[in-house]
């Protein structure tokens, strides 16, 4: 009796794992799916709020950019100025005006320089 018993289970079994593996394996991909559309339509919103606060802070640091830029434009205009180079070079380093006995003129391959 106890084998009659476990051949109906087998053959019971049998006719229905197929049937109860497709609804397994399609109940599987079902929720698969809504859970990744879900976390698609989650994911979409946070990325963009992510996005947009990385370029108004990208916004910022490139306004101080570029104020730096336009200081640092004004402070090489005024460094290089030949009127302060002049400047600094007679009060800081003691430099005067030549006499005229110590300019020497001279010629480089027909290119004749006069300093004064």
């Amino acid at each position: 009796m106890l084998a009659k018993g476990k051949a109906q289970n087998q053959v019971l079994c049998q006719e229905l794992a197929p049937h109860t593996f497709r609804q397994v394996l399609r109940y599987i991909s079902e929720v698969l799916f809504f859970v990744l559309v879900g976390l698609f339509l989650a994911w979409r919103p946070i990325q963009i709020s992510r996005l947009t606060r990385d370029i108004g802070q990208l916004q910022k640091l490139k306004a101080q950019i570029m104020e730096i830029n336009a200081r640092l434009k004004l402070e090489k205009a005024t460094l290089i100025g030949l009127e302060r180079v002049e400047k600094k070079a007679r009060l800081e380093c003691g430099f005067i005006d030549p006499d005229r006995k110590q300019i020497i003129d001279f010629c480089i391959k027909n290119y004749s320089f006069h300093p004064l």
